[in-house]
Parts: structure tokens; sequence; C-alpha cells
């Protein structure tokens, strides 16, 4: 008896099944089926497929976004504030690599550390550049005379 798809009930499961939800897939190269990532046998023309695949691991590690190093605002803290960029030059450049080790909490504090330090010399920077404006300012309208 034919249900409404025209398969007599049963499933063609060679036809591959859509992915499930959270688990990494990848295509059979003999059926074309989806089949789980680290699968070693195709669980539906029995083909060997490889050694089991470490995708799984990989998308789990990619889930969580890169910091941002802070080195564009190190580098306007060098301009500002010279002893606290250098500073915060040295900690965002130790973010990318620190990342791509998988030390995740270093590279996360080297980041809060670049920021802290590049946040204070464009501050810093700020602050001795009006003082100096207004000091300036001052002399040549003659205020100290």
């Amino acid at each position: 008896m034919d249900d409404n798809y025209g398969n007599n009930g049963f499933s063609d499961s060679t036809q591959g099944s859509s992915p499930i939800q959270g688990v990494a897939m990848k295509k059979c190269p003999n059926c074309r089926a989806d089949i789980e990532a680290d699968s070693v046998f195709c669980e539906f023309c029995g083909s060997k497929v490889g050694a089991p695949t470490q995708v799984a691991r990989v998308v789990d590690d990619d889930t969580e976004e890169r910091p941002n190093n802070y080195l564009g605002k190190a580098i306007a803290g060098v301009i500002l504030c010279w002893p606290f960029g250098f500073s915060g030059i040295i900690n965002a450049a130790k973010v990318n690599s620190l990342w791509d080790k998988g030390q995740k909490e270093e590279a996360i504090a080297a980041a809060d550390r670049a920021r802290s330090a590049s946040s204070t010399a464009i501050i810093l920077g700020i602050i001795a550049n009006v003082i100096t404006f207004v000091y300036y300012f001052l002399v040549g309208m003659g205020a100290f005379y």
C-alpha cells in the first residue's frame, strides 16, 4: 500500500538524511549521503569514509569569537602618551598568538591589559595636550608677565 509519498511505507535511506542540529556532518564520498563527521563507515552504503575527523572539536572551538586586540587604540596611545601606549602595543601583539595557541584566558587578559593601557595613554595624552595648549595660550596672551 502506497503512502502519500509513494514509497510503500519504506523510506529510502540511501538518499541521505538531513543534518541533525548541533552535530557536525560530512558527505560520504561513495553515495553522497549525509553522515556524522566522526563516522569511519557510511551507515547507508557501508563504504569506508576514513578516520574520524576532528570537525566537531573545531566547530566547538570556533563558537567563541577572537577578542579585539585594541592595536589601533594602542597606536593612538603611542602618539599621545608613549610610555602607556607601548605597553598597549606589547599586550595587543600577544592577543592573536595566545588565542591561536588555545590559551584563551591569557589572550582575553592580554586584550584587557591592552585596552586599559591604551585608554590610559589616550586619556593622559589628551590631558597633557590640553594643559600644554592652555599654558601656551595664556603665555601667548601675556598672562604671566
